[in-house]
């Protein structure tokens, strides 16, 4: 079986892409951790090829829409209601303080 690691330059740049941040100690933990998952995973493999067993796992892609919930349309609230609940509006909109709005430190 063929050990196959996720440098930390490999990590970074992946958590660079995703807008993360991470520690060093973090892209040390997480190249450590993505080496045991992708470790996992080959064995599975190296399982269904040994014994001819089939693991069935579903991926995201390969869910059938009739396995969910089906959308039910309902009644929503009128303006007046969804206002009447907002602590502050103007004009017929909620009214929310700036700071709140864009703020990517929260």
């Amino acid at each position: 079986m063929k050990k196959i690691k996720m440098t930390k330059e490999e990590v970074a740049k992946l958590a660079s892409l995703s807008k993360i941040k991470l520690t060093e100690k973090e892209i040390e933990q997480f190249s450590n951790d993505m080496e045991t998952i992708i470790s996992s995973v080959d064995t599975l493999d190296s399982f269904e090829k040994d014994t001819g067993i089939k693991i069935k796992i579903r991926k995201l892609n390969e869910i059938s829409f009739s396995m969910l919930r089906e959308d039910k349309v309902k009644p929503g609230l009128e303006q007046s209601e969804v206002l009447a609940n907002a602590p502050f509006t103007e004009d017929g909109y909620i009214k929310v303080h700036g700071d709140t709005v864009g703020n990517d430190s929260a």
